[in-house]
């Protein structure tokens, strides 16, 4: 029989390799021959997955979003929406080896989008999505702590919400943001961040679910 050829385990393997490049030369640095040597496989192999060297990064900068959607999925599946919130807002703070890589690899996208086009639509369409999803966890809460009174002042309170969370989801997502880069650095470790990051949870009355975990 044929052998079955998993080609979508294959594009996986020569993103990671791409993404060991990355770390290693920059996006500047990357080149079919540079994800080949990484990856062990031959030129033609990445060139029959991927047109260009472009299509290729993009296909990394793709994957690293789905793989960062996929983990806050996993993460918060079995919590309410503090835990969700908590799991959204510390996400990027890197509390392993091969997270701050990731993470670093993350920053390189972030910059190169600047004058990329097509990398900016994708990193945007992704923090779109986690500030619209931040925004809709903490009305949740905000709502179930405060109650709810008759329809018209029920309404009123949620459109107050709703736009109070637009501003707390906004500071929320920024300092986790801004704690995970200062890891990445080498300023603090993991564990200072999310201390950080908990402290500011707790004093703005959230549950800074899993910390301990």
């Amino acid at each position: 029989m044929p052998r079955v050829v998993d080609h979508a385990a294959r594009r996986s393997e020569i993103v990671l390799a791409l993404w060991g490049v990355i770390h290693e030369r920059g996006l500047d640095g990357v080149s079919f021959r540079a994800v080949a040597e990484a990856a062990g496989v031959s030129i033609g192999r990445i060139q029959h997955y991927f047109a260009s060297k472009e299509e290729l990064i993009r296909e990394g900068c793709t994957q690293m979003v789905v793989a960062a959607q996929s983990r806050y999925a996993e993460l918060s599946r079995s919590g309410g929406p503090e835990h969700q919130l908590w799991t959204l807002v510390s996400g990027p703070v890197p509390s392993t080896r091969p997270q701050r890589l990731g993470a670093a690899v993350w920053y390189a996208y972030l910059a190169k989008s600047v004058a990329e086009p097509a990398l900016r639509e994708i990193i945007g369409a992704a923090i779109e999505d986690a500030g619209a999803r931040a925004i809709r966890l903490l009305t949740t809460v905000r709502s179930g702590a405060d109650g709810e009174g008759t329809d018209a002042v029920g309404a009123r309170h949620g459109a107050e919400a709703r736009s109070r969370s637009e501003h707390e989801a906004l500071a929320l997502l920024a300092l986790g943001d801004g704690l995970a880069q200062r890891v990445v650095v080498g300023a603090i470790d993991g564990p200072e961040a999310l201390a950080a990051l908990a402290e500011e949870f707790t004093r703005r009355g959230l549950t800074p679910g899993g910390i301990l975990d």
